[in-house]
C-alpha cells in the first residue's frame, strides 16, 4: 500500500525521506525517478544498515555528512560510503560531506548533546574540536557514568535471576533423586548410583547457594551506588 501511494504521490516519498533520514538517503530532486525514491524510502524504513546502490544514486553528500556529524561519527565514514558506492559508479563528494559533517559536529559537540550521548551509552570517537571538547567531555562523562551504573545494576539483576534459575533446577533434580530412593525394587547398584548423584547435586546446590548470596550482595552494592549517584544529582 505504501509503495502504491508513493507512486501516485512522488512528493510523499520526499516527505518520508525527511521523516526517516539515514546516511546516504537525503531529499532527492524531482528529476530523480520515483522508483529510486521508493527504494530509498524502503531502505530508510528498514534501518539503513548500509548504503545501497539506489541510496548512492540519490545521496545528498552534505546531508549525509550533517547526519554523521550530529551522531558524532568519525571522518572515516566517507571511506565506507566510497566503497559501498563504487558498485554504483558513484564517487562521494568529499567536500560536501565534510562541510555537512562539520556543521553536524557543531550541534553534537555541545554539553547537552554530550550528556545525552553518554547517557545512551555512546562511545566518543574524539571528534570534537579542542575549543569545545573540554565542556563536552565533562557532560559526556557524567552521562556515561550514569549509563554505566544503570548497566551494572541490570547485569547484576540478570546474574541473580540466572542464579535463581540454576538453583531451582538443581533442587528439583535432587528432589527427584531422593524420591527415586523410595523405590524398594532398586538394586544395590542402582541405589548406589542414585545416592552418588544426589551427593553431587547437594554439593552443587551448596556452591550455587554461596554464589547466589554473593550475587545478591553485589546487586545490593550496585543499587546503592546508583541510588547515591541519583541522590547527588537531585
Amino acid at each position: 500500500m505504501l509503495v502504491a501511494s508513493l507512486r501516485r504521490l512522488p512528493g510523499a516519498a520526499l516527505y518520508a525521506l525527511k521523516l526517516f533520514p539515514c546516511p546516504g538517503v537525503a531529499a532527492a530532486t524531482p528529476r530523480r525517478s520515483t522508483l529510486l525514491l521508493l527504494l530509498a524510502v524502503s531502505s530508510a524504513l528498514s534501518g539503513c544498515a548500509s548504503m545501497s546502490v539506489e541510496e548512492c544514486l540519490v545521496a545528498d553528500w552534505e546531508s549525509v555528512g550533517l547526519e554523521d556529524g550530529t551522531r558524532g561519527r568519525g571522518a572515516d565514514g566517507i571511506a565506507r560510503y566510497r566503497e559501498a558506492c563504487a558498485k554504483a559508479g558513484v564517487t562521494p563528494d568529499l567536500s560536501a560531506y565534510e562541510k555537512g559533517r562539520k556543521a553536524g559536529l557543531v550541534q553534537f559537540c555541545r554539553p547537552a548533546s554530550g550528556y545525552e550521548f553518554g547517557r545512551k551509552g555512546g562511545s566518543y570517537a574524539g571528534v570534537c574540536p579542542a575549543e569545545t571538547e573540554g565542556e563536552f567531555l565533562v557532560a559526556y562523562n557524567e552521562g556515561r557514568e550514569y549509563y554505566d551504573l544503570e548497566q551494572a545494576v541490570s547485569q547484576a539483576e540478570s546474574a541473580v535471576t540466572s542464579g535463581e534459575y540454576s538453583l531451582r533446577a538443581a533442587r528439583k533434580d535432587l528432589d527427584k533423586g531422593e524420591r527415586r530412593l523410595d523405590n524398594d525394587s532398586l538394586s544395590a547398584d542402582q541405589r548406589s548410583k542414585i545416592e552418588k548423584k544426589n551427593r553431587e547435586l547437594a554439593t552443587r546446590i551448596g556452591r550455587l547457594e554461596a554464589e547466589q548470596s554473593q550475587l545478591l550482595i553485589e546487586l545490593g552494592e550496585r543499587r546503592e551506588q546508583l541510588r547515591v549517584y541519583e541522590s547527588d544529582r537531585d
